[in-house]
């Protein structure tokens, strides 16, 4: 098999997590004869070197960034970056699987493609879900939260319902019960690809030896993974101080990255190490991460106990293992999947503080009983997970994935009509151009309807009254938006694409996006990039419709989209008595009636920016009495568990003076600075004042 391993974690250097977990595999599967290849940024110096000696998989950089693009994520961009690679790579051959690493997002754009364009056809996308709160989604629930997460937290849920398959550590017990907690408190459940429970490969550690622990070694307690509110650090070090009660000669060290969340963004650690008491402050140690440069590790006979709800659960406890530790690991966690209780690990549950703490007293109390855990660690970890036999069985849920992975062709044979809807008023020089670049798409069946809005400008009457080939309609001047919906009511065909009369359609959008429909039967519209020319000159790149966030932030399209007729009509096109945002509102109503969108990852068309602009001579001038129409239009449609979200992030973007229209910014940066006209006081009379 063609096997491609997408990570962006392969640039740390950790013997645990993400990067360690896909490299591990990537040389397992390439050992077992297949083509494998590694894409991320870049690579950690160790593997770098690994893959210098000309064995193993091949690394591929993930291409440079898209000049010019705007993104609202740093992920968002990411996720296109790696489509471009994985396009590239294609192009010389087509993949069988490609498997990407985690769920955050780098997925988003290859995943689209396939259910929306097609592309990788004949290739499995397989994503892993490494943690609890991967499966469950309650990753969600952290403060403080921003747009961004709240993007991220989108994507997510986007590539867990329609990647191919997902990978996970975890068992189908702990799954169900992690989404039953999820949905109580989210609302209904999440659409979810298939999900597979996968073998692990760990890292390349060697055949482990059976060895008897050292005397004392279990006073030596270890907690892995990373450091957050979900790992179940605060319960090990309440358990530490209730050991150190009984034993002081206990040291505990704790081991793991560090994750910026406290309650206020900062580190976690630190958050910990307020609480603990002098006593215990004494016996602990932060040894951050555990890296490939191994200056300490657990030794035989350590107690070793295993964080929950991480993304490095499995690498940590497997790893632990191999070095013939003592594990204890959480009820419930995708570690204990990876263990048999009372012979190769301790099961105790979770947040118990108290459970925990005996169990870390009985081995130090038992040296025998440390010994046969100890035994049964190294051996399980030297049988179960040899990397041959992990491949061997990787390789078969590979093939099955392949087997059942959905089709991805367009249905249905009939080329319909398409409705291109021109609005004019006062804009004759441009509608043209407009015109001419619909008559340009790659689609053989369009109809272009253009409604005069009762334009007072000579030159443009004249413009219209000449059109040729396109189906005109007048009427007195109501407005866009019931210019829009008189061309609505006027159009023939079964699909309907608004432009605006100064705005150009993207070459091979249309066709594109009939495809996507034919394709995506559940889908009522489309739409794609968008692309300012003029007085701007970037191209900005939706996410796409998400409802928590849809009165605040407008993170899907503007303007121009290709919709299903019948949705429009169910909905009564666009709402006549808003002078602006009328796009945004249509997307918000056809939500809340059940009509669903979706993003081509191509342009759908291009934007035209100018001091005629209707943008410029009067909406964003009243750009907060039309957002806050909106929030009061449709104030009920907020679901009630999203309000304190909602509150959150709205606090966020106060707080950073968040400004997402690259227009306003332009009208903002052009306008002269005003000084208020107030008398100066002796005091500062003499200053010098500066004007920038």
């Amino acid at each position: 098999m063609r096997i491609a391993f997408v990570c962006q974690d392969l640039a740390r250097s950790r013997l645990t997590g993400l990067g360690a977990r896909a490299f591990s595999t990537a040389c397992a599967m390439a050992a077992a004869g297949h083509d494998v290849h590694v894409v991320s940024e870049s690579l950690a110096s160790h593997r770098a070197r690994a893959l210098a000696a000309g064995h193993g998989p091949q690394w591929t950089r993930v291409r440079e960034t898209r000049p010019q693009h705007r993104y609202f994520t740093e992920q968002h961009a990411y996720a296109d970056r790696v489509y471009d690679t994985l396009r590239k790579l294609e192009a010389i051959d087509t993949f069988d699987v490609v498997e990407f690493s985690s769920a955050a997002g780098e997925a988003l754009t290859c995943v689209r493609a396939k259910r929306l364009l097609g592309e990788f056809a004949g290739t499995v996308l397989l994503v892993r879900t490494g943690t609890e709160l991967d499966i469950a989604g309650q990753a969600r629930h952290r403060t403080p939260l921003t747009l961004e997460r709240a993007i991220d937290d989108f994507a997510r849920d986007y590539i867990t319902a329609h990647a191919d398959g997902l990978l996970t550590d975890v068992t189908p017990t702990v799954i169900e019960r992690h989404r039953s907690d999820a949905d109580a408190e989210v609302g209904p459940p999440l659409e979810r690809a298939p999900i597979w429970i996968a073998p692990f490969v760990p890292g390349p550690l060697g055949t482990p030896a059976l060895r008897i622990p050292e005397v004392g070694a279990a006073l030596t307690i270890w907690h892995l993974g990373e450091v957050t509110p979900q790992s179940g650090i605060d319960t090990f070090l309440d358990a530490a101080q209730l050991v150190l009660t009984s034993e002081p000669r206990a040291q505990f060290v704790v081991a793991g990255d560090d994750t910026n969340s406290d309650p206020f963004g900062r580190s976690y650690w630190e958050f910990c190490k307020r609480r603990l008491s002098a006593e215990l402050t004494a016996a602990v140690t932060f040894a951050g991460p555990l890296a490939d440069a191994r200056q300490m590790l657990p030794r035989v006979g350590n107690q070793c106990v295993i964080a929950a709800a991480t993304a490095d659960g499995a690498g940590s406890v497997v790893l632990a293992m191999a070095h013939g530790c003592v594990v204890t690991v959480r009820d419930g966690s995708a570690a204990a999947a990876f263990v048999e209780n009372g012979v190769s690990a301790t099961i105790v549950a979770t947040a118990d503080e108290s459970a925990l703490a005996a169990t870390l007293l009985g081995v130090i109390n038992s040296p025998d009983s440390a010994t046969v855990l100890s035994r049964g660690a190294t051996l399980r970890s030297a049988t179960h997970y040899r990397a041959d036999r992990v491949a061997a069985s990787l390789a078969e849920i590979y093939d099955v994935g392949r087997s059942t992975a959905a089709p991805t062709g367009a249905r249905g044979e009939d080329v319909e009509l398409v409705s291109v809807i021109i609005p004019l008023y006062n804009q004759g020089d441009y509608v043209a151009g407009a015109i001419e670049s619909v008559r340009a798409s790659e689609y053989p069946r369009i109809e272009i309807v253009v409604v005069d809005d009762g334009s007072s400008d000579p030159a443009t009457i004249e413009v219209f009254d000449a059109l040729e080939g396109v189906t005109k309609v007048r009427q007195a001047n109501a407005g866009l938006s019931a210019a829009r919906n008189a061309g609505i009511a006027a159009a023939a065909g079964r699909y309907i694409l608004p432009l605006d009369s100064d705005d150009l359609v993207a070459e091979g959008f249309i066709a594109a996006g009939v495809a996507a429909l034919r394709r995506r039967p559940e889908l009522s519209y489309v739409a794609g990039n968008l692309q300012y020319f003029g007085m701007l000159d970037h191209t900005h790149v939706p996410v796409g419709y998400i409802a928590h966030l849809s009165l605040v932030v407008n993170t899907h399209v503007r303007a121009t989209a290709l919709f299903r007729r019948e949705a429009l009509t169910a909905v009564g096109g666009y709402d006549a008595g808003l002078p602006a945002f009328e796009d945004w509102d249509l997307h918000i109503r056809l939500a809340l009636a059940g009509y669903a969108s979706d993003i081509l990852p191509v342009d759908c068309h291009l934007y035209r920016r100018h001091t005629e602009s209707m943008t410029f001579s009067s909406s964003n001038a009243m750009r907060l009495e039309l957002l806050q129409h909106l929030m009061a239009k449709h104030l009920e449609s907020i679901d009630p568990t999203q309000v304190a979200a909602l509150l959150l992030l709205m606090a966020q973007l106060w707080k950073s003076g968040y400004e997402p229209s690259a227009s306003v910014r332009l009208q903002k940066e052009s306008q002269p600075l005003v000084l208020p006209d107030t008398a100066v006081t002796d005091v500062t009379a003499d200053w010098p004042v500066e004007v920038p």
